[in-house]
C-alpha cells in the first residue's frame, strides 16, 4: 500500500513503539515508527506492527534510524546528513563489503545526496556540491559494474557511464587492463563491453578511491567557506 490514509491509520501503532524505532518522515510531516526495511527506485519500505508499508520517495521528506529527533530539536541540515551517507559509503567499502549489502546502500545514500542537490545552491557553494555529485556518481557507476558481474548482465551501461572519465584512478587502470584484454580487430563486442567488464573486475577499488577523494575536498571546501548550514 502507498496511501497516506494507511500511513495514518498505523500511526496509532507508534505510540507504543520503543525508543529506538526508525522512522520515515513525510513530506506532510507526519511521522511513521517501525523498522525501516529499504529505499529504492520502487519507494521507501518501513515495517509497522508487522505489516509493510511502501511510500513513494517523492512523499518522504527524511528516514531517521534509531528514532528521529523531536520537533523541539534542531534538525540537520541536508548537507550534513549528505556528508554523513556519503562518509557511511565510504566505512563499508574500506571494510570489505558484499553486491546484495552494497547496492541497496548506494540506493538509499542516493536518495539523500539528490535530496541536498535539490536544494536551493546557497546549502553550499558550487565546488561543495559538485565534489559530492561526483562521489556519489562514482558509488552508482560502481555498483552499476558489479551489477553486470554479478548478473552476467550488459556491461555496456557501465563502460559508458561518463563518470569513468572524471576518475583518474580508473581511467590508468583501464588503459593498463585493456591493453591485455581489450578487443582485438574483428571482435564482435564494442570497447564499452570491455570497459565495463574491467571496471566490474579490476577498476572498483579505484572508483570508491576518487569517491572519497571527492568527499574529502567537499570537506576542505566547506571549511574554506562555511555556511549557514555548518551552524
Amino acid at each position: 500500500m502507498r496511501t497516506s490514509i494507511v500511513a495514518l491509520a498505523l500511526l496509532s501503532l507508534t505510540a507504543t513503539a520503543p525508543s529506538w524505532a526508525d522512522v520515515v518522515e513525510l513530506k506532510t510531516g507526519q511521522r511513521i515508527e517501525g523498522t525501516f526495511r529499504q529505499a529504492g527506485p520502487s519507494g521507501v519500505v518501513i515495517e509497522v506492527g508487522g505489516q509493510t508499508i511502501t511510500f513513494d520517495q517523492d512523499k518522504v521528506r527524511a528516514i531517521y534510524f534509531g528514532s528521529a529527533p523531536t520537533q523541539a530539536q534542531s534538525q540537520p541540515s541536508a548537507l550534513t546528513e549528505t556528508l554523513k551517507a556519503l562518509k557511511a559509503l565510504q566505512s563499508v567499502t574500506r571494510g570489505g563489503i558484499a553486491y546484495r549489502d552494497y547496492a541497496p546502500r548506494v540506493n538509499d545514500a542516493k536518495i539523500v545526496v539528490d535530496r541536498y542537490l535539490q536544494e536551493p545552491p546557497e546549502q553550499g557553494s558550487g565546488e561543495v556540491r559538485s565534489a559530492i555529485a561526483d562521489a556519489m556518481d562514482y558509488h552508482v557507476l560502481a555498483a552499476s559494474a558489479w551489477n553486470a558481474r554479478v548478473t552476467r548482465g550488459d556491461y555496456t551501461r557501465a563502460g559508458t557511464d561518463p563518470a569513468i572519465e572524471k576518475c583518474p584512478e580508473a581511467k590508468r587502470i583501464l588503459d593498463q587492463e585493456l591493453q591485455k584484454r581489450g578487443p582485438r580487430p574483428g571482435d564482435p563486442l564494442p570497447l564499452s563491453y570491455y570497459v565495463g567488464s574491467t571496471l566490474a573486475y579490476f577498476g572498483l577499488p579505484a572508483l570508491w578511491s576518487c569517491a572519497s577523494d571527492r568527499i574529502a575536498e567537499a570537506e576542505r571546501a566547506l571549511k574554506a567557506t562555511p555556511t549557514e548550514t555548518q551552524k
